[in-house]
């Protein structure tokens, strides 16, 4: 009897794992369809406008990657504020504070770090990608060019990349879909899960499958750091070097197989040095921590040894 309760609650867990992804995309085309319709309700109020005017604007509109942009930044503003409740709704204090508990020098530079060379890891996959499909890229840069998002980046779109799409996709992916996950599967799927349902959001190929392999590095950070802050960190500044020209050297790693071989390998091994930094890091503090926390318990203070008043 308990194991079967035990697996409805799994079941539940998982159905309920993927709909913050689910609303986030229904909520982005009702928010796009609702803005056009208030557009052709107002055009038509005002007058002076036929029906045909109006969706000839609209489409007009549509194109404009201006237009897309401002769009996009104030949709995510709403998510980040109905997703952020929802994640402080249904997590513990300190898996959805600003300030992880855990926070130390060591684990905030290897996750830049880790930024940094999974910049260059996934760079190497995106080639894989181009000489398998070039479609793929074809598909993904007509995408980007819609959005506002290719060549020279403006202010909004690089906010947007670099601070609001961060924020938002880490509630969703490593705070909301990975919560509800680990109460149906093992930590380690879990992780993998929301990697794929991560790449799936992307909706073209292109992303997908570098956002997947991004996908399970951020995971790993945000459930061993125990706060999506320190994923959040992570995939900012992954997104600012991405959107900023700085690796444009990459290029020429093609067309020489030992520049390319000494790159790949450099990225990969800054990535598992990262790795085993952070995680030192984390331990170390979240052992500090354990400490203090038990010392409290036995009637010390920050600044006394207890009755004796001795400071330590």
């Amino acid at each position: 009897m308990e194991d079967r309760i035990l697996m409805k609650r799994k079941l539940l867990n998982f159905f309920i794992s993927i709909l913050p992804a689910v609303f986030f995309l229904l909520m982005e085309y009702a928010v796009t369809f609702g803005a056009m319709l208030a557009y052709m309700v107002f055009g038509m109020s005002a007058g002076g406008m036929n029906v045909d005017d109006i969706l000839d604007k609209i489409m007009e509109l549509a194109s404009d990657p201006a237009f897309s942009m401002g769009i996009m930044i104030i949709y995510e503003c709403f998510i980040i504020l109905a997703y952020g409740f929802w994640h402080i709704k249904v997590t513990e204090k300190s898996e959805h504070c600003v300030i992880p508990h855990n926070i130390n020098t060591v684990s905030v530079i290897a996750v830049l770090v880790l930024s940094i060379g999974m910049v260059v890891v996934t760079e190497y996959v995106t080639m894989a990608e181009d000489f398998v499909n070039p479609a793929w890229y074809d598909v993904f840069e007509g995408i980007m060019e819609d959005a506002g998002m290719a060549g020279d980046l403006s202010l909004g779109a690089l906010l947007y990349a670099s601070i609001l799409a961060p924020i938002g996709e880490e509630l969703i992916f490593r705070g909301l879909v990975f919560h509800y996950s680990r109460k149906a599967f093992p930590v380690w799927i879990a992780i993998i899960y929301q990697a794929i349902l991560f790449g799936a959001f992307h909706m073209n190929m292109f992303q997908a499958i570098y956002a997947f392999f991004a996908g399970l590095f951020l995971g790993f950070v945000a459930w061993y750091g125990g706060n999506i802050a320190w994923s959040i960190l992570f995939h900012m500044v992954y997104n600012t070097i991405q959107s900023l020209p700085l690796f444009g050297f990459l290029d020429y790693a093609q067309d020489n197989y030992f520049y390319f071989m000494i790159i790949l390998t450099a990225g990969v091994l800054v990535c598992m040095a990262a790795i085993f930094w952070y995680k030192r890091g984390i331990d170390h503090r979240n052992e500090e921590n354990a400490i203090y926390e038990d010392l409290m318990a036995k009637g010390y203070t920050p600044l006394t040894g207890g009755d004796s008043g001795t400071v330590y």
